[in-house]
């Protein structure tokens, strides 16, 4: 990848000193140098973003697979309850499922959960933990 950012850069300060009628080596060869160095820089800005990305993707990936069932069921079955009794007495509950689903896919969702919670809205609330409990493959009574 290297051989061909370098060939890039040289074609590139080629046509530009020529199109410019500069006719001095040493300059085309110091600004060939000091453009190759800004490309690899550049370059190695793009692989360290894309390895970035990776690393990303991968750690998402994981924390579908760090979700303990065992522990969050019986949280949302809680929680639903809750919610059915308009109860707003649901914090602690709402917080240690946030703990347990943090960096999840279902974070955001607790978020609007809480959000639907301040504002009393207790059965959409209810519907959206629904949809999450069902997403997560578990039922509630």
């Amino acid at each position: 990848m290297q051989l061909v950012t370098t060939g890039v850069i040289v074609d590139f300060f080629v046509k530009f000193h020529l199109s410019h009628d500069l006719s001095d080596g040493f300059w085309i060869e110091n600004d060939i140098l000091l453009g190759q160095g800004v490309f690899i820089q550049v370059l190695n800005s793009i692989t360290e973003l894309e390895n970035a990305s990776t690393k990303s993707k991968e750690q998402a990936g994981d924390s579908k697979l760090e979700i303990d069932l065992a522990k969050v069921e019986p949280l949302i079955q809680e929680l639903a309850e809750f919610l059915k009794d308009d109860d707003t007495e649901v914090a602690g509950v709402l917080e240690q499922l946030k703990e347990l689903l943090r960096g999840s896919e279902y974070s955001e969702k607790l978020e609007k959960l809480d959000d639907l919670i301040g504002q009393y809205d207790f059965e959409t609330a209810l519907d959206d933990l629904k949809t999450m409990a069902a997403k997560l493959k578990l039922s509630l009574d």
